[in-house]
């Protein structure tokens, strides 16, 4: 049987990028450029590298696997390539995004953070100015992506996730109204409700707005199944603090 083995990380050109980007910048100037650290991975070289791990790998996804939560549930099934192709080449997708993020939030991200925070606290009033201009932000939620920004460079995590992911489903929402799609669902008593991430990052209307590479980083980390699902658990009160 041929053993799958990974090279080492080396985590020095991913730290130069956020040390190369932030510098000695301060204020407004180190969080725009924080903000340029890192781009949305690219759909099609996910995709077409879950496809050559198949077809290299074929026993990675030649059986049915089952996607376990911390409680001991299963959250989904993933076919195996006999059985449904595209869905196990998707689940490999979401795996592919999830080690990306992991490993940018980790070296690349973490670093433009320590850079921020030894800069002094200009960032802060940098941070309000970006939130305050943003069209993404509502004027009445600024306070709110405000305090949870603010909390998760200060590495209080569990603000930050409680606060920011709630505030990114309401933004998606007003992003899809404004440009005029549809927002609720109609059920057959005729009661509306809001749609929510997992509807809306679904939708064959969000790649047209944000672009599918950033669709899929938002899916991969937020509804899907067989990755955090951080949305989903977080909002059900599935996540401890351990998990964030």
């Amino acid at each position: 049987m041929k053993v799958i083995t990974s090279p080492p990380i080396d985590a020095a050109p991913l730290l130069k990028i956020a040390d190369d980007g932030i510098g000695d910048k301060k204020g407004i100037a180190a969080i725009e450029a924080f903000a340029t650290l890192l781009t949305p991975f690219s759909y099609a070289h996910e995709e077409e590298s879950a496809k050559k791990m198949l077809e290299e790998h074929p026993l990675q996804g030649i059986l049915n696997t089952q996607i376990l939560t911390e409680e001991g549930n299963v959250a989904a099934t993933i076919p195996g390539m006999t059985n449904d192709y595209d869905e196990t080449v998707k689940a490999q997708i979401v795996r592919g995004y999830n080690l990306g993020q992991s490993l940018s939030a980790n070296t690349t991200l973490k670093r433009g953070i320590h850079l921020i925070l030894q800069s002094g606290d200009s960032w802060k009033d940098g941070l309000r100015e970006l939130i305050n201009s943003s069209a993404f932000v509502p004027k009445d939620r600024s306070d709110i992506y405000e305090r949870a920004l603010i909390d998760g460079f200060s590495s209080d995590y569990l603000i930050f996730t409680h606060l920011i992911i709630p505030q990114i489903e309401n933004s998606i929402r007003l992003v899809f109204g404004i440009n005029k799609l549809k927002i609720t669902s109609v059920s057959p008593d005729g009661t509306q409700e809001e749609r929510d991430l997992n509807t809306l990052l679904k939708d064959p209307n969000a790649e047209k707005i944000f672009g599918k590479d950033l669709v899929w980083e938002m899916r991969s980390l937020l509804i899907e199944k067989t990755g955090p699902n951080l949305r989903n658990r977080l909002c059900h009160g599935l996540l401890s603090s351990e998990d964030i």
